[in-house]
């Protein structure tokens, strides 16, 4: 008779102190206040091992206590909010809501890759750092929930399928992979591992850039329509690189080393590399303010009109070797 069996872990220590306010729209959001969450966390699977253990329960104790700890004692702010403004001025941290705006020591604030604060987003972000740790534990766990409570009677759950989120069930081929996806933003996983490292230690970013033949401005962009269009992908990337490379440097950053590609001599060979850069930043904190900088922003837009693909991996910033 087959069945399911469920690990329900809720430990006293499963918790986080943590301050935020919830976003109603683009001028309504709740005063900053804070919670004592708590943290529930239930996995499901068919199969238990030779001596009736589902997972061992030692190590996803540790686990969900280590992601709690990330959290705790910090200001949490929403990095996909519309209604948000957000930037950083040396260790401050600000956020500018309507008429409001809240100054932070940078340390103590987590920017969440959420566009909102809320019990929902809390639980997901959660499960999509757990999923990571327990990727090596997908043939005992089918399932994974997690819930938050903020305050007694009212949390949120998220539930999802390890296999549903990219894992192949045992009766279905491997999927074939695409050499690449065409993105320009990095995902919330990626954003949430970024956010969880040390932003103090230095990080080089290396790029490899496939142009458009003719950038493919949106409507959206001020060039749409107008002579300033009609140019090479290449064209509007290096409009993005001027304006981009000044923001970088300002931050303290340089572009190391870029050149053309001439061959790929292992691995895929498409998409086509046009070229490559590396980058680098003193700090990860740096990196994040590139990113959040209003000139930055204003031209990202020649850079998704000028690329058809785009790469980038973050290389610790300390080398094995120096000369």
């Amino acid at each position: 008779m087959s069945g399911t069996f469920s690990l329900r872990l809720g430990k006293e220590d499963f918790k986080f102190s943590a301050a935020h306010f919830t976003v109603f729209g683009d001028s309504e959001a709740e005063p900053l206040h804070g919670h004592n969450y708590r943290v529930t966390v239930e996995l499901s699977g068919s199969e238990v091992d030779d001596l009736d253990f589902l997972v061992p329960a030692t190590t996803a104790k540790r686990d969900i206590r280590a992601e709690c700890a990330v959290l705790d004692e910090k200001v949490l702010l929403p990095a996909k909010c519309p209604h948000l403004g957000l930037t950083h001025r040396g260790e401050t941290m600000a956020a500018v809501f309507d008429s409001r705006r809240y100054e932070f020591p940078s340390p103590e604030v987590v920017l969440l890759p959420v566009a909102n604060v809320t019990v929902e987003a809390l639980a997901r972000f959660l499960w999509q750092r757990l999923r990571d740790r327990w990727a090596h534990l997908h043939h005992q766990i089918d399932v994974v929930e997690v819930t938050v409570t903020e305050t007694p009677g009212q949390g949120a759950s998220y539930r999802r399928s390890l296999q549903l989120a990219g894992r192949p069930r045992p009766d279905q081929p491997p999927r074939k992979e695409a050499a690449l996806n065409t993105r320009f933003e990095p995902d919330d996983s990626q954003l949430a591992t970024l956010a969880a490292l040390d932003p103090e230690t230095p990080v080089a970013a290396l790029n490899l850039f496939q142009f458009n033949e003719r950038a493919q401005y949106s409507p959206a962009d001020e060039e749409y329509g107008t002579q300033a269009a009609n140019v090479s992908g290449q064209e509007a990337f290096s409009r993005y690189v001027a304006a981009a490379g000044q923001v970088l440097a300002d931050l303290g950053g340089r572009v190391a080393f870029s050149t053309t590609v001439e061959q790929v001599m292992i691995g895929p060979s498409a998409p086509p590399w046009h070229a490559a850069a590396i980058m680098f930043f003193p700090t990860r904190k740096a990196f994040i303010q590139m990113t959040m900088n209003p000139d930055f922003r204003a031209a990202s837009r020649h850079r998704k009109a000028g690329l058809a693909n785009h790469y980038q991996a973050h290389l610790d910033g300390t080398p094995w070797v120096t000369e």
